[in-house]
């Protein structure tokens, strides 16, 4: 049979718990820029800082998708340009212009 651990006593006191996640360490599998492909689009990637969004949000794809196959002849204002990868795909698409703000 097992025996019990000890329970804590003033002489064991309890660890507490780290108020701040350790911070993860640097990737050493990706370079400081890199490209990815996407619909046969190449897209420049900087790393973002810690704590910040990726430059490429995947949950956009279907739209990258949709413009890529629907912009031809279009004027496209893209007014959530974080990365403008919603102007490049309608660009490739054939959209006759596009433009692009942010603020962030």
């Amino acid at each position: 049979p097992l025996s019990p651990s000890p329970s804590p006593s003033p002489s064991m006191p309890l660890p507490s718990p780290s108020l701040t996640p350790p911070s993860p360490p640097p990737s050493p599998l990706l370079p400081d820029d890199h490209r990815c492909l996407e619909l046969g689009l190449e897209y420049f990637i900087p790393l973002p800082p810690a704590g910040r969004d990726p430059a490429l949000y995947l949950d956009f794809r279907a739209v990258r998708r949709w413009l890529l196959a629907n912009a031809r002849g279009a004027r496209v204002l893209n007014a959530f340009a974080y990365t403008c990868g919603a102007s490049v795909a309608a660009l490739a698409g054939g959209a006759a212009e596009t433009v692009s703000i942010d603020f962030s």
